[in-house]
């Protein structure tokens, strides 16, 4: 039985790009085909390359609230490595653009190690588990209407954070924190293996998240500048 979500393109290599005609957004996928609908450039880049859009800088004129269909039939089965190579290839073809990656000095958030308590380790069965994807949830101190069921929303200062439930690697925890955050977060707590990072929301009418992440998790937070590794699109 043929995917409804499968595109109606014959199989090829070739990634085709449409502005989008309806409100439909999603992600849809199986072995040999990938169909993001209703996606900025941004969002697809975002989707293909795995990196936060914080150190994604993409040309102004491209980086607006256009909506784009980004299709893709190949003609068999094929590892998704290789299939968003072939999407990162299309979308760079059909724009015009080069990406370079570089390391530039920028603010940010350092992630430290601090007195007092620390994460608690995953057992074995929940380890097993974030070998084949780690859950995580995030909760703010006001309520942010979603942009649509993508829930895109706009980066927020770590202040606005109130907790956090990750279980996952040191990296996997500040790349959530930066998934939602105005500035890169850089993991510099040197602690290796799978934790419970997991940070109550509090009630009342103050924040004070990172002093419960220090003291419920041994983590201490600063604005600091780093050098990072972005991906610059540019006009060839």
């Amino acid at each position: 039985m043929r995917d409804k979500n499968r595109p109606n393109f014959p199989p090829s290599f070739a990634l085709h790009v449409s502005r989008s005609q309806d409100e439909v957004r999603g992600n849809y996928g199986g072995d040999d085909f990938t169909a993001l609908r209703g996606y900025t450039l941004k969002e697809a880049i975002t989707h293909v390359y795995g990196m936060n859009p914080i150190r994604m800088l993409v040309p102004p004129s491209l980086d607006g609230g256009t909506r784009y269909d980004f299709s893709i039939v190949l003609p068999a089965r094929e590892e998704w490595e290789t299939m968003k190579a072939h999407i990162q290839r299309g979308i760079l073809d059909y724009f015009n653009l080069c990406a370079t990656r570089e390391n530039r000095s920028t603010d940010g958030y350092a992630i430290t190690t601090a007195e007092g308590c620390t994460p608690s380790p995953l057992g074995d069965k929940e380890t097993e588990k974030s070998q084949f994807g780690f859950s995580f949830s995030v909760t703010f101190e006001t309520l942010h209407e979603a942009d649509d069921m993508l829930g895109k929303m706009k980066p927020l200062s770590i202040r606005a954070l109130r907790g956090i439930s990750v279980n996952g690697t040191a990296k996997q925890f500040c790349d959530t924190l930066e998934s939602v955050l105005d500035r890169p977060v850089v993991n510099e707590t040197g602690l290796e293996g799978n934790f419970e990072w997991h940070v109550e929301p509090e009630g009342g009418l103050g924040n004070d998240f990172v002093e419960r992440l220090r003291d419920q998790l041994g983590l201490s937070v600063a604005p600091a500048k780093r050098s990072v590794e972005i991906i610059v699109f540019d006009f060839r």
